[in-house]
């Protein structure tokens, strides 16, 4: 169940985390639909930009609008790259990294935002 699912999501990602470069990680599944909440580095700050403001809670939030995520469900044997956009969290340049994987028969969709400049 999704459940299980957000919790294993939190054990397996804390590692990931706490990386310098990600910013945040979160879980999609292949209707669009977010699962549980974004996991953000705490070590990152956060932008004091008011625009952003209405964007920073995220829980089940619809994101099938997202190029990234049509192409993860599209092509499930592929990573997914994002060109360079300004992140909601800290304002700086990030690209979200997207695939799908399956646990216990349910398609996800793991996408983490790295910044780009950690990139080069």
């Amino acid at each position: 169940d999704l459940l299980t699912q957000k919790a294993s999501f939190n054990r397996s990602a804390s590692t990931l985390i706490k990386e310098a470069s990600v910013s945040r990680c979160y879980l999609i599944d292949t209707d669009g639909f977010q699962v549980g909440d974004i996991l953000t580095n705490q070590y990152m700050g956060s932008s004091d930009d008011p625009r952003f403001t209405p964007l920073k809670n995220t829980s089940n939030a619809y994101w099938y609008h997202c190029h990234y995520l049509r192409n993860a469900i599209d092509h499930p044997e592929s990573i997914q790259i994002t060109q360079p956009y300004p992140s909601t969290d800290a304002g700086a340049m990030c690209v979200t990294v997207s695939k799908q994987f399956k646990v216990k028969g349910l398609n996800l969709i793991l996408c983490c935002d790295i910044f780009s400049e950690s990139m080069h």
